[in-house]
């Protein structure tokens, strides 16, 4: 007796036919190629995509500032890098102490993205990843120092700072 399993599943592109019977796969080849074909195609473009990057429109020069250094641990991860050098991922999660672990990483990425900071992978076991600011992220420092300044000076009595970083010179 001949046992046929049938199995059908749909893509976007088409429907995939698969035949199963004891001994052997019978697949039809070319359904099959025309649509690894079409995948193939389908992740080149949106690997093209990615790497050609859309203009991002902005109404001033203030917003390209804040769409770069804007995030809720941007600031931060800045600050620290600035005033301690590169550090390892975790080193800069426990200076966070509430940052979530997804946020951070989506942080870094864009950081590293916008060349703010550089990311080191040194081939070990566990890998070992080190964030650094690069030059073009130093330009940063005269921001941060007057945003750090201007926070302390405004902090008053209505906010109790856990890790005052800026000092009264």
């Amino acid at each position: 007796m001949l046992r046929i399993v049938f199995f059908a599943f749909r893509t976007d592109l088409n429907v995939v036919q698969w035949y199963e019977r004891r001994e052997s796969v019978l697949t039809i080849k070319c359904e099959y190629r025309f649509i690894m074909r079409k995948m193939a195609e389908k992740n080149k473009d949106t690997i093209q995509e990615k790497t050609e990057k859309e203009k991002i429109e902005v109404s001033c020069e203030m917003e390209v500032t804040l769409k770069i250094i804007g995030g809720k641990w941007k600031l931060l991860i800045i600050h620290y890098l600035l005033d301690e050098g590169p550090k390892r991922y975790n080193e800069i999660l426990r200076f966070l102490k509430t940052a979530h672990k997804k946020t951070l990483t989506a942080q870094l990425r864009e950081l590293e993205e916008d060349g703010i900071i550089s990311r080191t992978v040194y081939p070990t076991v566990p890998p070992q990843v080190e964030y650094a600011m690069t030059d073009h992220g130093r330009t940063l420092q005269p921001i941060v120092e007057l945003m750090c300044d201007w926070g302390y000076e405004n902090a008053g009595d209505k906010y109790i700072m856990t890790n005052a970083y800026c000092t009264d010179d």
